[in-house]
């Protein structure tokens, strides 16, 4: 069904800013449904021991309740997401993509800092307690070359579809969608719920010892 409806969405509407929006929208009403004790922000992250540094922004930050004693900047309305996060309050950090074959290039991206001169990798601010992801809905590439250039570069990716263009028709390039996963147990939604799930148990786990250590 999200496959059907991207797809929808995708051949429908010029403007790739509106198909980020719509994906941005409907994975995280799902990651709601799977962790519906966790926040959800689209937001950069900041390390306490990296100051002068943020992470690039991010669809979709996992993380737990904000302390208002933080003073971080405040969400637009209420109940709506933080524009920045402290990375002790994050489990996993997800970029949504529409057709994307180079996680190579996004690994690769630098943090930013007031004058945007910083040569940081973004990923270091997040390593080792968050996980980066990318969600794919499709590549023209095969999912597992993908998934294996993401995981060298220290990224998780989960692949929907593969995608194969077919020229012109009318006017239109004519795509079509191939779903991912058919030959094995777990499809890659469900991979992408598990990651997620293991994320937010390490984080959950981690801090069950620092409490009891507290003590």
């Amino acid at each position: 069904m999200l496959v059907d409806d991207f797809a929808a969405v995708y051949r429908s509407v010029f403007q790739g800013v509106m198909i980020g929006d719509w994906l941005e929208a409907r994975v995280m009403r799902l990651i709601k449904k799977w962790l519906p004790d966790w926040r959800l922000s689209h937001a950069q992250i900041i390390d306490p021991t990296m100051p002068d540094l943020q992470s690039r922004s991010w669809d979709i930050v996992v993380h737990r309740p904000v302390p208002s004693e933080l003073h971080l900047p405040p969400p637009a309305y209420e109940d709506e997401g933080y524009p920045l996060l402290p990375k002790a309050l994050c489990c996993a950090a997800i970029d949504c993509k529409g057709r994307y074959d180079t996680p190579q290039t996004y690994a690769r991206k630098t943090a930013f800092n007031v004058t945007n001169t910083a040569i940081t990798p973004q990923l270091e601010i997040l390593s080792p307690t968050v996980t980066p992801i990318l969600f794919i809905m499709a590549s023209t590439l095969p999912e597992q070359t993908v998934v294996s250039r993401a995981r060298e570069h220290g990224l998780s990716a989960f692949v929907l579809a593969h995608a194969r263009d077919h020229g012109l028709m009318q006017g239109h390039a004519h795509v079509t969608w191939t779903l991912n996963g058919d030959s094995r147990q777990q499809p890659p939604l469900q991979e992408f719920k598990a990651c997620l799930e293991e994320a937010a148990g390490r984080w959950q786990a981690a801090h069950e010892v620092v409490e009891r250590e507290g003590l």
